[in-house]
């Protein structure tokens, strides 16, 4: 581990024969000082690390070197897959072991297939119940729009004779009223006077 110090700081004491000395460590300035002070390590991985993050750092100076570089590692892909030898794409001794298998695997793949494929066709009792529930469903909405029109007949029916009764309770409510009116012992009176009749 790499500790900083100042220059006017003094470090540990450190005897190396009888004299004593005063080790100070220099501070580095800038990032590619800190690098160079490492022991350089022979790491692939480390090295590409490095340049990733140069690229993250400075990616626009590094666009055009980017599209150079992907043309080159597409040469060697391509390159990468024409070395594929016959040993490599053979299955191994544990995946052949369910060889025997495949056959079975296969028609019960081709027997799934074939009853995707199959259409559904109505028999003749299907088509008889198709039709009977259509004739039912027509049935029943015929039976609605009849429904709704007594019953709309009805209402109007029932407004009509409320109108009536209506009429009836204030013809009877007047001729009540000429009733109490003509049975008044003042009424009386005054018809018997008007008829010759005198009060005694």
């Amino acid at each position: 581990m790499l500790t900083a110090r100042r220059s006017n700081e003094s470090s540990n004491y450190a005897t190396t024969s009888s004299n004593a000395s005063v080790q100070v460590l220099e501070r580095p300035e800038t990032y590619e000082e800190i690098n160079s002070a490492k022991p350089a390590v022979d790491n692939s991985a480390a090295i590409e690390m490095h340049k990733n993050l140069e690229k993250l750092l400075n990616y626009d100076r590094y666009a055009e070197q980017m599209q150079e570089e992907a043309v080159k590692e597409s040469i060697a892909v391509e390159n990468v897959v024409s070395n594929v030898s016959e040993d490599d794409i053979r299955p191994t001794s544990t995946t052949m072991q369910f060889g025997e298998d495949i056959d079975s695997i296969r028609e019960e793949m081709n027997m799934a297939k074939q009853n995707e494929e199959q259409t559904y066709r109505l028999n003749n009792k299907g088509r008889v119940v198709v039709v009977l529930y259509s004739l039912i469903v027509a049935v029943v909405m015929a039976l609605i729009v009849l429904n709704s029109g007594v019953l709309s007949n009805l209402s109007n029916q029932n407004e009509l004779k409320a109108q009536e009764l209506s009429d009836a309770m204030q013809t009877y409510s007047q001729v009540q009223m000429d009733i109490d009116r003509i049975s008044s012992e003042e009424y009386i009176d005054d018809r018997a006077v008007e008829l010759g009749m005198e009060k005694r």
